[in-house]
């Protein structure tokens, strides 16, 4: 079954992960918008999705598009939510938690 979640907010994604019964394959592309959410929506998506990786699901992050005018700090908070996730995971790496996460994203060159 293939479905596609369209957020509004990071609870929203948390709240649709939550509901998760059986691994999945998901790719979540980065918010794009003018305002950064609060640092504990991000902490709460984080351990969402770590949850939902060590339960075996396959996570894609995606970069977010370029243009908006918090890009760059949301492009970092995603960055580092997948290192979190990656680290977390590490414990199950017998059982190819590390394996399950991918980002796909460019480099970020400093001007």
């Amino acid at each position: 079954m293939t479905a596609v979640v369209i957020y509004d907010t990071l609870p929203d994604i948390c709240a649709a992960l939550r509901k998760l019964e059986e691994p999945h394959s998901i790719v979540f592309v980065g918010p794009t918008t003018n305002e950064i959410a609060p640092d504990g929506e991000w902490m709460k998506l984080t351990m969402a999705i770590t949850n939902v990786v060590r339960s075996g699901s396959k996570f894609v992050a995606v970069a977010p598009p370029r243009g908006e005018k918090e890009w760059e700090s949301t492009r970092m908070k995603v960055v580092g939510m997948m290192n979190t996730v990656r680290e977390s995971s590490l414990c199950d790496a017998n059982e190819g938690g590390n394996e399950n996460t991918t980002s796909a994203f460019g480099e970020l060159y400093q001007l």
